[in-house]
């Protein structure tokens, strides 16, 4: 099993553990008390664990409010961040209009009473709690590059205003992990911040905060715990992937697939993913039997990865298309050299691909349907058009471009 769906699983697990302990209650004077609900607990140690079951019960709660709701009007703007605008990305996200408006709910609904917060919860529908989410998300980035205006206390209220029966757990523990560490980086007192919040949220979702300021060092670790790490970029710090394989390149491989990403967001896609610390399967290249392509593959120092999706008005089944860059530095430039020599000589019906080796870096270009009978966007011919930009790209970063 690779280390990142470890960590997936082990966020699943964790996030069971983090909602165990969350339905505390309040005392009279508004304190938090650690009373855990009995109906919380597994029934037996036998009871099996079940992938995207939080999901599944979040809608089935979203169905049960649609039928019961009262019909108050839920006070956040009927509009969404735009993942195809690249509203999503953490790298470098650009402020707009919906974080203000969102920014300016956030702020009234903390000057309210606790039962005034409780029907501005109720009233909120399941996808503006995701939206309440995303926000959270770029507030952390925000408050990187503006940390006076302590804007991780708008994430946290934002945070506050969900209900959690009706999202996924496992979304609101993530977006803990940003804020936490942002407002660490700022210098302030993070774990008052997330303890000032929590009084303002229902008992479950003030329980994950709480809960999240007793946890160790370790797992509030970006990078150890959450999969994300800092990048600096021209337009400040923003977080980029961590995808937990190993990773030690004497190149600097994050502002290196950025450039990759902001070529293919100039095609036909949109970037979905970016990581670094991410490995080359090498199953995309062919397999790796002879001597030299297992010693190449074997000295990799370190890997990254961006995976994009195709704008819907390119392909009549669009989500059925992959599209995804692997950017690996070798131990030398010979073992880049094989693994494109590799990648060269297997030819593949499944898949089409472009790689490209310049000095110890190796790339290669991944694209297919993967959906039986939809035709692929892509072939090994239209994949050309990407080769003089990533080549410049590689050759810049490599210092070749330098001493041309």
């Amino acid at each position: 099993m690779s280390r990142r769906a470890t960590y997936l699983i082990a966020l699943a697990v964790v996030s069971l553990v983090a909602l165990a302990s969350c339905d505390r209650g309040t005392d009279k004077a508004g304190n938090m008390t650690n009373d855990k609900s009995d109906d919380l607990q597994p029934e037996s140690d036998d009871e099996p664990f079940v992938l995207g079951q939080q999901l599944a019960d979040a809608h089935e709660a979203e169905t049960r409010w649609k039928e019961t709701a009262g019909g108050d009007s839920s006070p956040l703007p009927d509009t969404e961040y735009k993942f195809w605008r690249g509203d999503l990305s953490l790298i470098h996200p650009t402020p707009n209009d919906l974080d203000g408006k969102i920014r300016e709910v956030c702020r009234q609904y903390a000057l309210s009473n606790a039962d005034e917060r409780s029907k501005i919860r109720h009233s909120i529908r399941m996808d503006q709690f995701y939206t309440l989410m995303n926000f959270a998300k770029r507030s952390a980035v925000f408050d990187l590059n503006e940390p006076n205006a302590n804007l991780v206390a708008d994430g946290l209220t934002a945070l506050a205003m969900i209900e959690q029966e009706r999202v996924d757990v496992r979304d609101i523990v993530m977006c803990l992990g940003l804020l936490h560490h942002a407002a660490n980086k700022a210098g302030r007192n993070a774990d008052e911040l997330f303890r000032t919040a929590a009084k303002m949220a229902e008992p479950k979702v003030a329980g994950l905060l709480v809960d999240f300021t007793e946890q160790t060092p370790e797992y509030r670790s970006l990078r150890e715990s959450w999969g994300y790490d800092e990048v600096q970029t021209n337009d400040g710090i923003g977080f980029i992937g961590w995808g937990f394989d190993d990773y030690n390149p004497s190149i600097d491989l994050k502002p290196t697939i950025i450039d990759i990403s902001q070529l293919i967001a100039s095609d036909n896609y949109q970037p979905s993913q970016i990581e670094v610390a991410t490995e080359l399967p090498d199953v995309w290249l062919g397999g790796q039997d002879s001597p030299a392509s297992k010693r190449a593959f074997s000295g990799i120092q370190g890997g990254a990865t961006v995976s994009a999706s195709l704008h819907p008005e390119k392909h009549a089944e669009h989500y059925s298309q992959q599209f995804t860059v692997f950017l690996v530095e070798t131990a030398n430039e010979s073992d880049a050299q094989t693994l494109y020599e590799v990648a060269a000589a297997n030819k593949s019906t499944n898949h089409c691909r472009l790689a490209l080796a310049r000095s110890r870096l190796f790339c290669l270009v991944v694209a297919r349907s993967f959906v039986d009978g939809v035709d692929a966007y892509e072939t090994n011919e239209s994949l050309m058009r990407f080769c003089n930009g990533l080549a410049a790209i590689l050759e810049r970063h490599t210092g070749i471009e330098k001493a041309k």
